[in-house]
């Protein structure tokens, strides 16, 4: 399927790692792991004694005395987390973590997506011992929607809504799909589950009295604008299922590279140029580069008498604000010109 965007979840990832890093600890234990005065997550066995995300440590030891709770502590769980995020990796060019529990992944060349999808599972579950929640669509806010991560999106009515859209069962492996009919899939939901809105812009339409996002649906996009400014127009598209923001490449952690040999070796540096520009016209058609965010260059020359003189780059922007790829490029090899380092013909 093409044009298609997972969004990955790992429910009780936290307590599911406590057991884990101690194997003393067993799925009937009253576990919470707390991040400042909430509760970040628990055990299946501190669930059943009435236990839930959110409470305050107060509040949950009122209603199990007997709970244990672990200080969340981000250096415990993020080897974990960036294990599953290589594994996800190795079934999408781009994977795009967006706290320990949950990603984006992409999709659309993936040739077979429920097969994926369940040796995917199998290999979080030998990673965390979980099994991963998904969903499906053909853009990151419908995607997140249907994964279940949201707390409106855990009711009965939502479950039978996603039952009912489903357009490719598959293996039951926790994945509902939308792949069209984004628009009717979120008209009966809460306004609540537009997730990408600023919180003051949800409240405000909640004072406003529009619960549904059918309501936003039905509004003229001029009435949206007024109330909004320009943010209106974001509204709109969004109450339309309308998302066109990229899954940006976080995982794969890997790179493109680019060498060539001289025989005999050469000193000119509009031959070395040259070779730059063929090197980014290599690499661009490769087509794992359209999903990959760049964040080093380096340019490494090995010189005929057996030294290697170096440049490299660090980006915290886009290529584009840089002028480009093979404009960087040439200015790193303009650097080791201008050095003086170069004491010797290039042979690579």
């Amino acid at each position: 399927m093409r044009g298609l965007v997972g969004h990955i979840w790992l429910p009780n990832f936290y307590s599911s790692v406590e057991m884990k890093i101690n194997e003393s600890i067993f799925n009937d234990a009253i576990l919470v792991v707390v991040k400042g005065h909430k509760i970040l997550d628990i055990s299946p066995g501190a669930r059943g004694e009435g236990v839930r995300p959110g409470m305050t440590l107060r509040q949950a030891r009122i209603a199990c005395p007997g709970i244990d709770a672990i200080e969340y502590a981000p250096k415990r769980y993020v080897d974990f987390a960036e294990k599953v995020w290589e594994a996800c990796a190795t079934y999408s060019p781009a994977v795009e973590p967006l706290d320990e529990t949950e990603a984006f992944i992409e999709l659309s060349f993936c040739p077979n997506i429920i097969d994926a999808l369940g040796e995917l599972s199998r290999h979080v579950e030998n990673i965390v011992g979980i099994s991963p929640l998904y969903g499906i669509a053909r853009c990151k806010l419908v995607a997140r929607v249907l994964s279940g991560i949201l707390q409106e999106s855990r009711t009965k009515r939502f479950r039978r809504l996603t039952e009912h859209m489903i357009s490719c069962k598959g293996r039951n492996i926790g994945a509902n799909i939308v792949t069209d009919r984004e628009k009717e899939f979120l008209e009966p939901l809460p306004v609540n589950l537009l997730w990408p809105l600023d919180r003051d812009v949800l409240s405000y339409l909640c004072r406003l009295g529009v619960s549904r996002i059918g309501e936003l649906q039905r509004m003229e996009q001029s009435v949206l604008v007024d109330m909004f400014g320009q943010v209106g127009y974001v509204i709109r598209q969004y109450s339309l299922g309308m998302d066109y923001s990229r899954v940006l490449p976080v995982f794969p952690q890997n790179g493109v590279t680019f060498s060539k040999a001289f025989d005999p070796p050469v000193s000119d540096w509009h031959v070395l140029s040259a070779t730059v520009t063929e090197g980014v016209s290599s690499s661009n058609k490769n087509p794992d580069v359209a999903y990959m965010a760049v964040r080093r260059l380096k340019i490494a020359l090995e010189c005929d008498n057996g030294n290697t003189v170096s440049r490299k780059k660090h980006l915290v922007k886009p290529v584009s604000m840089y002028g480009g790829l093979e404009r960087i490029c040439e200015c790193l090899l303009k650097e080791i010109f201008e050095s003086g380092d170069l004491n010797a013909p290039v042979g690579a």
